[in-house]
């Protein structure tokens, strides 16, 4: 094992400073068999719990943290100094939660905490006194040595013996280093040696500097750069960095000690994930199961109150009954029942706006959210299956995705963060470089030729189209435009490959929101984009967590089905209620079987049509069976569903 530990390393999260996929960090930690690994991201935590999922699915200790942004003041002037902040435990994290929503709350543009917020909430934090842009080297850069210690005891007294004095081998580290050590030594606080990692491999650095040039372009710097040694190292590297730089005041034995600590740190930290005990808190009392079951089962013995459970359907009250027992059962187990209320209370009180609303995918396959009105689809009537949305051995929440009239989504937005506003929160999207995105600032900051521009572009395009997310130079060997721009810029294959997928901006999801049990400290804290709060992870983020997300998708095409529905009623004075649309309308049927659907939601491309012309359907399961057969992989059977088919009728 190579002890050492990167305790102090910024991911593509810390907008645009640095250049590491967590992922990425993560391989090359467990390759060089660390034992632990950090992430401190600038001024946020938007990484953390991809960080920490990569992390322990490695084998290694995931330790999360930021690099927060300290001011002596919440005034506008005063200057923002960085500080190392690291997890302990599980009341750390709460902790380091509630210190990025205050960085948000006081100054969102620039997030920003105060030495009494930290005092506040110190408990279960390790902090280490921070880079040369931290108070205490600052201090010592501007010759202030009485302030400098000022501000190391302070950290002192706020996190006692968690709190460790950062040593670094950098240029300006060089300058302050031997105070900082000084103060450690007088005041009997243990020194950690740090890298600030901004990229994983040492040959990464051509791409780093190539990021900052492009962020930089507008502001006349030709070269910026940070220097060499600025990627994620070993033991043996940074104890070479480290004598190099500071053999003047530290012995071998010094240094040695200070690469221990990391390890020492890490083995202090003990902080994990805990799945929620519920989905939902308890909004409906605590027989929020037994209120669905009443209200289901009432839905089943009144035809007037759900008319789509017409006199028929009740004569086969068996058949419904006994699903419906098995739909409860599971349901119970897994304790949904606040799920399905919710839902219901949503789409009921949309469409008593008049806001057409409704869900897709597996969930109609659920009688419960058909009696419920959640849906419009009979699972019995259709034969969906309710195992596809829910079953005994579901490990992670049921998606319900809710598509919305887009004219008309933000109303329903409101009306959720309004009811359930302690408990529900959009989510946050990353935007990640992606083809046109690296394509464009490349030849920007290249001067590429037209030529070069549009093959690098459309080599890109292919890598998008392949759905890599972690690009290798063995992924770019296919394409000789990457031969040409070698002589332009050496390394080019591998800089594209660490600029491909990495966080671009932050941004919030068009339809997501998160609903927590309780308090959301513990697995997320509170960001902010203009005026908007967010959670400060993305819906995979809040998957792993175990917490319940829905998308309630603003979608154009359920706007055009609620126009022209409006329409209809302006001009011929009709009422549509979708619920008694006939599927079986023959005309409607030999539309779909000539492909003739244009404007007809998810029918439009050639792909679709081309199915529509084999299929033929003359029902609407087999309108059914052409959209599920577009899909990658599923296609392959169309040929044998149309020989099916032709045997049937014969």
């Amino acid at each position: 094992m190579d002890r050492f530990v990167n305790l102090h390393r910024h991911t593509s999260f810390s907008g645009w400073d640095g250049l590491d996929l967590t992922v990425r960090g993560a391989d090359f930690a467990a390759k060089i068999e660390q034992p632990a690994l950090a992430i401190t991201d600038h001024g946020n935590v938007f990484g953390v719990i991809e960080h920490f999922r990569w992390t322990s699915d490695r084998g290694l200790k995931p330790i999360v943290g930021m690099e927060a942004y300290v001011v002596d003041s919440l005034d506008s002037e005063s200057p923002r100094r960085h500080l190392t902040v690291l997890v302990k435990n599980r009341r750390g994290y709460e902790n380091l939660m509630r210190l990025v929503t205050l960085g948000y709350q006081q100054i969102y543009y620039k997030p920003r905490v105060t030495f009494d917020d930290l005092e506040a909430h110190a408990t279960g934090l390790i902090v280490l006194s921070g880079c040369p842009s931290g108070h205490v080297a600052k201090a010592i850069e501007e010759g202030d040595l009485g302030a400098a210690e000022g501000h190391f005891v302070r950290l002192l007294d706020i996190f006692g013996k968690d709190f460790y004095a950062e040593i670094q081998h950098h240029e300006r580290a060089q300058l302050v280093a031997p105070y900082v050590f000084g103060f450690a030594e007088k005041h009997g606080v243990r020194c950690v040696a740090t890298n600030d990692a901004h990229y994983v491999e040492r040959e990464d650095r051509a791409a780093h500097d190539l990021l900052l040039k492009i962020k930089s372009r507008d502001k006349g710097e030709e070269n910026p750069t940070y220097g060499a040694g600025f990627h994620m190292v070993t033991r043996q590297e940074m104890r070479e960095y480290m004598l190099g730089a500071h053999s003047a005041f530290l012995t071998e034995r010094q240094v040695d000690d200070m690469l221990d600590e990391t390890v020492e740190v890490a083995e202090k930290v003990d902080f994990t994930f805990e799945k929620p005990e519920r989905m939902l808190p308890p909004l409906w009392g605590d027989d929020a199961a037994d209120r669905l079951e009443a209200q289901v089962r009432g839905a089943l013995q009144d035809a007037a109150r759900v008319r789509r459970l017409d006199e028929d359907k009740l004569g086969r009250r068996g058949q419904y009954l006994a699903r419906l027992e098995e739909e409860l059962r599971v349901v119970r187990k897994l304790g949904y029942a606040e799920y399905f209320l919710l839902v219901s209370d949503v789409t009921s009180w949309a469409r008593g706006q008049g806001i057409l609303i409704g869900p897709r995918g597996s969930v109609c396959g659920s009688l419960l959210a058909y009696a419920l009105g959640i849906t419009m689809v009979d699972p019995l009537v259709h034969g969906t299956m309710f195992e596809r949305f829910l079953h005994d051995q579901k490990k992670s929440p049921p998606d319900i995705d809710l598509d919305i009239d887009s004219r008309r989504r933000d109303e329903v937005h409101q009306y959720v963060l309004t009811k359930y506003s302690e408990y529900a929160f959009p989510i946050v999207t990353f935007g990640r470089w992606g083809a046109g995105n690296v394509s464009n600032d490349l030849s920007a900051v290249l001067d590429l030729s037209e030529r070069d521009r549009r093959d690098l572009r459309e080599a890109m395009d292919e890598l998008k189209r392949a759905r890599i997310f972690v690009a290798s130079e063995e992924d770019l060997e296919p394409y000789p435009v990457f031969l040409r721009l070698e002589k332009i810029q050496p390394g080019i294959s591998r800089i594209v490959t660490r600029l491909y997928s990495m966080v671009r901006y932050v941004g919030r999801h068009p339809g997501g929101l998160c609903f927590v049990p309780g308090n959301h400290y513990r697995w997320f804290g509170v960001a902010k984009s203009k005026d908007e709060f967010m959670t400060t992870g993305n819906f995979q983020d809040v998957e792993y967590c175990g917490l319940l997300k829905v998308d309630f998708l603003g979608l154009a095409a359920v706007a055009s089905v609620a126009g022209a529905i409006e329409r209809i009623k302006i001009r011929l004075g009709d009422e549509i209620d979708l619920r008694e649309v006939p599927l079986d309308d023959s005309e409607v049927l030999r539309r779909f079987a000539m492909a003739n659907t244009d404007g007809v939601f998810q029918f439009e491309t050639r792909g679709a049509r081309e199915i529509l012309r084999e299929i033929e359907p003359d029902s609407f399961a087999e309108v059914a069976a052409a959209t599920a057969l577009n899909r990658p992989g599923v296609s392959d059977n169309l040929g044998a569903y149309v020989r099916g088919k032709a045997e049937y009728r014969r």
